[in-house]
């Protein structure tokens, strides 16, 4: 399954450079709530731990380009961007449910994380 996804952010990551590319969610997939379910294993960023909890929001979509953050605030360094149109699998949410822990750009679980805020973000569920 990781491959899978792995495979599926890495394909929308080139595309992300097209202009005129738009991926489009599943017709079966429905906006979600980001409220957290319970805790996730917390992920190390020196000697900060950043918890991140369960979530049934699958993916997200990005409604213009936005910024990954190495943590669940702007405070936290720039690691990347994604385009708009972009859609990534979410690996948990912030305890305050306003920022989205999805994969990094090279595929692998880790501290990237993205804003959940409904006019950048938008939440999936198949």
């Amino acid at each position: 399954m990781w491959r899978a996804a792995f495979l599926l952010v890495m394909g929308l990551a080139l595309l992300a450079g097209c202009e005129d590319t738009k991926i489009e969610p599943t017709p079966t997939s429905t906006p979600a709530a980001n409220t957290p379910t319970g805790p996730l294993p917390t992920r190390q960023r020196g000697r900060v731990t950043i918890p991140a909890f369960e979530t049934d929001v699958q993916y997200v979509k990005m409604l213009q380009e936005v910024a990954i953050y190495g943590g669940p605030a702007d405070t936290y360094e720039v690691v990347g961007r994604f385009a708009a149109g972009v859609t990534t699998f979410v690996t948990g949410v912030s305890e305050n449910g306003e920022w989205w822990r999805t994969l990094c750009l090279n595929g692998l679980i880790g501290d990237c994380w993205v804003s959940a805020n409904p006019s950048l973000t938008q939440p999936l569920t198949p």
